[in-house]
């Protein structure tokens, strides 16, 4: 015990050490007076207390050990919203069922990912993405949701693994049916821009499949969702998958409940999941066509009159015909479109959503009772939505000699 007390503060003092270089003071939500500008000494004697506190608690949940050397910590110069504090760092106050999933968390730790895989290979890595990523939101804010549909298609497909960059192949991922037209070409540039300064700044270190993972998680962050700390260590698949593996694994918005959750557990996601990863939806855009079909001929039961009526005035007008309705996008949240909170969940709840798959999650008691527990408490969203979408950053990850480290994220390396 008291080697492991004293291993604390060798740990934590060259934690201390190294977030100071890097201008990244660690965050810790119960520590209040400690200022950057205050008594240095007094700064370490806290975050040393911290750190033994956090080893003495670690003989029992180890994932608060990870999370307190993390060097993929909370960026400086965001302020929390309200409940963001128990988002980050977690909350007694969390239900039983949302302790139980931190505990599988910890548990589903694989082997060659941890949160500070890149400390020593590539230092800078965390904040490259995080700068890269602040620069593109500030310039639209619409390309959060675009790097969460990116990130979504790729993990569900044959996992958190990269395969949807590659290009190499005739009918490569991002050309089948279920992304063509769908996925951001923005979104791709975003990736490989950052690519192209991390292979600058460290060559051959970062896998794309770990950019596109953190760069999302700070993107969502950057819009107004919660904090997330991530494990890194993905590598990069050297094959993408098969036309009919893609159909296969990618929902589509006129699915209906069932369909949704057989995929979703085909991914080891359960339905609190599936509600949760579905908020992701509070922020995007969709094509006209899309919501056309929810107009005509008839109005679908999915949708309220009155949002009916509006879709219409946006997506039907004579102007817009059947050819142009596949170009012409419309808001998924028409209210706060780009802020990530918990406006979607109540848009279900009002039927004002435009896909079926989101409507029907009111059709299964289990789905219906999480959508109005997200809809009256953002916090609870927030906390659910980490812990799932962590889950579904670890789908089908490759580690060590599974994958590769691209140097081009559209084709492998041999």
């Amino acid at each position: 015990m008291w080697l492991g007390i004293f291993t604390s503060f060798i740990v934590e003092t060259t934690v201390i050490s190294y977030h100071r270089q890097m201008n990244m003071q660690p965050k810790k939500c119960f520590v209040t007076k400690v200022r950057r500008n205050g008594n240095n000494l007094n700064a370490l004697v806290c975050v040393f207390l911290v750190g033994v506190f956090a080893r003495l608690l670690a003989f029992t949940f180890p994932y608060y050990a990870l999370a307190s050397i993390s060097s993929d910590s909370l960026p400086e110069g965001k302020p929390l919203r309200q409940g963001a504090c128990a988002t980050v760092h977690g909350s007694s106050r969390l239900s039983t069922s949302a302790e139980n999933s931190r505990r599988q968390e910890a548990e589903r730790v694989k082997e060659g990912m941890s949160y500070v895989y890149y400390i020593t290979s590539c230092p800078r890595a965390y904040d490259i993405i995080r700068e890269r990523i602040q620069f593109y939101i500030s310039q639209d804010p619409s390309q959060a949701a675009g790097l969460i549909h990116l990130f979504f298609h790729d993990c569900f497909v044959q996992g958190c693994d990269g395969s949807i960059f590659l290009e190499m192949w005739a009918v490569s991922e991002q050309n089948a049916a279920s992304n063509l037209n769908s996925l951001r070409s923005s979104s791709f540039h975003i990736i490989d821009n950052i690519k192209a300064s991390l292979e600058i700044a460290c060559p051959r270190v970062v896998s794309c499949a770990d950019i596109l993972a953190l760069a999302t998680r700070d993107a969502i962050f950057m819009v107004g969702g919660p904090w997330m700390p991530m494990l890194s260590g993905r590598k990069d698949s050297l094959t993408a998958a098969s036309k009919e593996t893609i159909i296969a694994n990618i929902p589509s918005p006129a699915m209906g409940f069932m369909e949704l959750k057989h995929i979703f557990a085909s991914k080891g996601l359960n339905v609190e999941d599936l509600v949760a990863l579905s908020g992701g939806h509070t922020i995007g855009q969709t094509h006209c066509s899309i919501a056309a079909s929810q107009l005509v001929p008839i109005m679908s039961s999915d949708i309220s009159v009155s949002y009916g009526a509006n879709l219409s005035r946006i997506c039907l007008t004579q102007e817009n015909s059947t050819s142009s309705r596949s170009h012409l996008t419309i808001h998924l949240d028409g209210l706060t479109p780009n802020t990530f909170d918990n406006a979607f969940f109540k848009n279900v709840i009002m039927k004002q959503v435009i896909f079926h798959s989101d409507a029907a999650l009111l059709d299964d008691d289990g789905a219906a009772f999480y959508v109005h527990l997200f809809a009256n408490n953002e916090a609870e969203f927030f906390q659910r939505f980490r812990l799932s979408f962590v889950k579904m950053s670890e789908i089908g990850v490759l580690t060590g000699n599974e994958g590769e480290v691209r140097l081009s994220c559209t084709m492998p390396n041999t």
